[in-house]
Order: C-alpha cells, then sequence, then structure tokens
C-alpha cells in the first residue's frame, strides 16, 4: 500500500548503472540509485538488473536406449530425452521432440525375411461381358518356408498381406454393329505391272462398329499384265498416237506461255475512242 510519505516523494533522477560484479559469461548485477530529494522517507531507490548474461543454447540431454518390443515384429519401441538446460537471452530454442516412437520391426532385420511374395495370380474374368468391366491380378504375402519354426514364431508375424492390380477389359460397345454395304472398288493405282484397288464400309445405321482395318476396309490386286516396253508402246498405235498428243498439248501450252510473256500479258482489246 503506497503511502501519503510515499506519495509526496521527490527523487532524483537515476544514475548510470554500475560496473557488472562479474566479468565473465556465467552473469553478475549491476546497481544504479537515485535519492529523495524532499526529504521524505522514499522507497525504490535502488535498482538491479542482471549483466554480463551471454547467449546460452538449449541444452539436450543424449536419447536413452529403446524400449523392449512386446512383440518383435507387431509392436512399437519408444526412446526419451531431457532438456538439461533451456536457451537463455536469446540462445537457439530446443527444438524436437521429448520422445521417439518406431516400429519395432524397423530394429529388427530378421521381420523382413518372415515373409515372401507369391507370383502374381492370372487375371481374373472380366467384370462386364461388354462396355468397359474390370480384371483383376492378386499377390499375396506367406511364410517363408526357409525360416525354422522356432524363429517364425518367436517374431510373432502374420503374413497376410496382399496387393492387387486391375486392368480395363472387354471395352468395346455392348450394341451390336450392324454393317452397311461395301462402297465400289476405287481405280487401280497403276495401269499395269500390279496395283492396288480397294473399298470401303461402315456402320449402316449409326451404330457403333469396331473401326479396326479389317472390318472397314478391303483391298484386291488388279492390273497384274506387264507394262509394254518402250518399243511396244512406239509400235502400238493407240499408246503411240496417245504420247504423240500428249506431246502437242504441251507445245501448244508452252507457246502461249512464251508469248504471253513476251508481249507483257494477254492481249487486250483496243478501247474505242473517246468523244
Amino acid at each position: 500500500m503506497v503511502t501519503a510519505f510515499q506519495l509526496a516523494c521527490q527523487y532524483s533522477t537515476w544514475s548510470t548503472w554500475g560496473a557488472c560484479d562479474q566479468t565473465s559469461c556465467e552473469g553478475g548485477y549491476t546497481l544504479r540509485h537515485r535519492t529523495s530529494e524532499s526529504g521524505d522517507v522514499c522507497n525504490s531507490l535502488t535498482e538491479i538488473k542482471p549483466c554480463n548474461n551471454c547467449e546460452k543454447d538449449c541444452v539436450w540431454a543424449e536419447w536413452s536406449s529403446w524400449s523392449i518390443c512386446d512383440s518383435p515384429c507387431a509392436s512399437t519401441t519408444v526412446r526419451s530425452r531431457e532438456i538439461l538446460r533451456e536457451s537463455e537471452y536469446g540462445g537457439n530454442p530446443c527444438e524436437g521432440n521429448l520422445n521417439e516412437v518406431k516400429p519395432c520391426d524397423e530394429l529388427n532385420t530378421e521381420c523382413g525375411l518372415a515373409c515372401e511374395w507369391k507370383a502374381w495370380s492370372a487375371f481374373s474374368s472380366c467384370s462386364q461381358p461388354c462396355g468397359g468391366g474390370v480384371k483383376t491380378s492378386v499377390i499375396t504375402n506367406t511364410r517363408n518356408t526357409s525360416m525354422d519354426d522356432a524363429t517364425f514364431e518367436r517374431l510373432n508375424v502374420s503374413c497376410t498381406t496382399s496387393m492387387s492390380m486391375s486392368s480395363s477389359c472387354n471395352t468395346h460397345s455392348c450394341h451390336p454393329c450392324v454393317w452397311g454395304e461395301w462402297s465400289d472398288w476405287s481405280e487401280c493405282s497403276v495401269y499395269c505391272g500390279e496395283g492396288q484397288q480397294w473399298r470401303l464400309r461402315g456402320s449402316a445405321d449409326g451404330s457403333p462398329c469396331e473401326s479396326d482395318w479389317l472390318n472397314s476396309h478391303e483391298y484386291r490386286i488388279c492390273n497384274t499384265q506387264a507394262c509394254p516396253k518402250l518399243n511396244e508402246m512406239l509400235t502400238d498405235p493407240l499408246i503411240f498416237g496417245s504420247i504423240i498428243a500428249g506431246i502437242i498439248i504441251i507445245a501448244g501450252i508452252i507457246t502461249t506461255l512464251f508469248f504471253l510473256c513476251r508481249s507483257g500479258g494477254p492481249i487486250k482489246e483496243a478501247e474505242p475512242p473517246r468523244v
């Protein structure tokens, strides 16, 4: 409780802080003073604060040994540690856990040898006859027969794990395909020496059909006769006449282009005189 005398106290300003009583990082104390200028009996004439306190990092104790596993491969084990000193004066804080837990089988290499995987099974039947289904293959974990009975019983392992993988199947449409009529055969790819013709067909009613080449495309050989030799072509009036006609047409085109280039373009009609 503040007394009337203390309310009437008039203080001088604080002195500067005195020298620290310790010079090492172990820490010490320093003082400063003030006086009563009113002549009254006043409190709080001295202040004390710590000094020479260097940063101190957190200090952890060593981890304890892992606890004994109730079951060598099926339980967990724990280890712990303590904080010997908390951080002070801006030192590195204590980071991490006081306890750690892990499965016992990580510490016992025999656990990974007690069971072994069988080969993948054959895929099951497809779950759907059409429209997209799933087939499944399974692999199971079973006891390693090379491990003796005493060790297997001591480890107390249950080899009952299994994994599965799936694949799509029967992705074809459930609606029956109705093929339309074949188109006409195309022209033969060559006039002689064996060429090919092809024809196509599609769905007759718009229902989805397997778009594979075997069902929608058909080919056949055509013009298997041997091509005539050059001397035979020249002696055949029909072939020889076709060649000459082609040469004449090409020569006419070249001549026309030549004169057009010389004259600067197509011949224009004369414009009527202006009145």
